[in-house]
């Protein structure tokens, strides 16, 4: 029963591996010389037939607050100790008749089976390679009929009166919008692009709560064909009859177009100097204008 190690002692109680190499914070205490008190603690430990010798230690964990507060205090708290187990009753026998041994049946021959599945898996086999060439034959099949339907958009565009069916020719860029060529007239767009983006269309309603929003119908063209329009206006003096025919869209809508984008062109690049001076006027001025309207500064189309 003796605890003590080199140099150290651990605490005799059943249970507890306290000792005072690991354990700093715990007191280590003798058996009192008293045979009462000794007698008493011997009891609260509960080891029969134990005889405490000089090296023997119990530690404060097990003394109420965790500390001998006093000569004459008993050790009371042993959580640790193991309970008695409760012996279980005997179980009643009965007889039992023996078991019947089974011999075991000779194994069925596997050969059936394994031929089975090996016809099963070719079967497998046949069918997911049909499937596999039937899936690449869709593929191709996909892939044509995506190509035709480019063409057919390609071909539907090049009959629809739009920049992009005249963005190719330099010569009719120049004809329906005074653009010099269909990069310039992309650059012009870009610069507008961030704000035309976002027009209230002449004439629609709109809440200040949700101005960073487009307001108004939905667009039918898009903002680079609503452009063209304006440019085809300007350029050719078209009738909004004719321009409603040509894009495929109401009269009331190029009406509607017209308007907001004239009055937004204008509040944007109103600040451009648009108006060349007199002695670039007088040098540009072609020479029937010299003969007969030398003082000419500008010229005024008027729209119908």
């Amino acid at each position: 029963m003796t605890k003590s190690l080199r140099g150290g002692y651990t605490c005799c109680v059943p249970g507890c591996y306290k000792n005072t190499k690991k354990n700093k914070e715990v007191s280590f205490h003798r058996f009192p010389k008293n045979k009462q008190l000794r007698d008493k603690w011997i009891n609260a430990i509960k080891i029969k037939k134990f005889v405490p010798s000089d090296h023997h230690r119990v530690c404060s964990s097990h003394f109420e607050g965790g500390k001998r507060r006093n000569a004459s205090a008993i050790p009371t708290i042993f959580p640790l100790i193991p309970q008695p187990k409760s012996r279980k009753e005997p179980a009643i026998r009965v007889n039992v008749p023996p078991k019947k041994i089974i011999k075991p049946t000779k194994p069925m021959p596997s050969k059936p089976l394994e031929d089975g599945l090996v016809e099963e898996l070719i079967t497998v086999t046949k069918i997911v390679g049909s499937l596999q060439d039937e899936n690449a034959t869709l593929i191709v099949a996909l892939q044509k009929q995506k190509m035709e339907i480019e063409n057919l958009k390609m071909k539907l565009e090049s009959h629809i009166f739009c920049l992009r069916r005249f963005a190719g020719s330099d010569e009719d860029i120049r004809f329906y919008t005074g653009f010099p060529n269909y990069k310039t007239l992309m650059t012009f767009y870009d610069f507008l692009l961030p704000a035309a983006s976002q027009l209230n269309y002449w004439g629609s309603n709109y809440s200040e709560n949700r101005a960073d929003e487009k307001h108004g119908p939905q667009r039918k063209m898009q903002p680079i064909d609503e452009l063209f329009m304006v440019l085809y206006r300007m350029r050719c003096d078209a009738l909004e009859k004719d321009i409603a025919d040509r894009f495929g869209v109401s009269v009331s809508n190029v009406s509607r177009t017209l308007n907001t984008w004239i009055n937004f062109l204008y509040h944007t690049l109103k600040q451009l100097p648009i108006w060349p001076s007199s002695k670039v006027i007088k040098d540009t001025m072609p020479k029937c204008f010299k003969d007969q309207y030398p003082d000419t500064r500008v010229t005024v189309q008027k729209f119908l």
